[in-house]
């Protein structure tokens, strides 16, 4: 291979490089800028806003293209608990090829499914593996990652178009769970009592109250049955 050819591959990879690297700035940017538009704005805490704002980005993909991606993203904010940290958050499909939300937090993983109310809160302590694997993609001459999750008793797919940011979740997940697990403290959490009580009185407002136990039922301390009874007992209603 003469001097010159060689020189002349060397100069299309670096081209190559740069054109890679100004797409994923495109993404960064247009990322940011849907954020800042559609989700932002209906978000009442800033520091968690500047949180979003600092994740990794092959780890907060965001694109905003349905309702139920910015719906999903916008519960993030109810849903951790003020020792949680937030590690990321990834759009994809479920088994059944519905619209899925994957959150991934330094406690836990949950995941966020169209058109169903409850979402699937899973404490590393119960997640026994996960496994990744890249597959035939939906899109002809594409792959897709798959994330699959298992605990004592089931498993549960996470499909999405973004190889690599599934392959990092992966990662990341395996990593948090290592350090969740190394702490004690954490393991004596992951045995809470069946039937939290509700205190005959409380001086926090109601919304206080109720927050705090929605925080319960989305961490999956509590059955929604559960919920619904001491929900009846702090706002003063029967429950049926």
């Amino acid at each position: 291979m003469s001097l010159f050819k060689k020189r002349t591959e060397e100069e299309k990879q670096v081209k190559r490089e740069q054109r890679s690297e100004e797409a994923r700035q495109g993404v960064i940017k247009e990322r940011l800028e849907r954020l800042e538009s559609k989700v932002f704005p209906k978000m009442s805490s800033p520091k968690f806003k500047e949180i979003i704002r600092n994740l990794d980005e092959d780890l907060s993909l965001f694109w905003g293209s349905f309702p139920f991606e910015i719906e999903s993203v916008l519960k993030i904010e109810h849903l951790l608990t003020e020792s949680e940290t937030l590690l990321g958050f990834i759009d994809g499909l479920d088994d059944t090829h519905r619209m899925q939300m994957l959150v991934m937090t330094s406690d836990r993983i949950v995941l966020i499914t169209d058109g169903k109310k409850n979402m699937i809160s899973t404490s590393y302590s119960e997640l026994k593996s996960t496994s990744f694997k890249s597959i035939k993609g939906y899109i002809p001459g594409r792959a897709d990652g798959e994330l699959t999750f298992y605990t004592a008793n089931k498993s549960h797919k996470f499909t999405s178009q973004w190889v690599k940011s599934i392959e990092k979740a992966h990662q990341v997940i395996n990593k948090a769970k290592e350090t969740f697990l190394a702490n004690p403290a954490n393991l004596e959490k992951a045995n809470p009592v069946n039937t939290p009580q509700v205190p005959e009185q409380d001086e926090r407002s109601i919304t206080e109250q109720l927050n705090e136990l929605k925080q319960l039922l989305y961490s999956r301390t509590i059955t929604q049955e559960q919920y619904d009874t001491m929900k009846s007992k702090i706002t003063g209603k029967q429950h049926l």
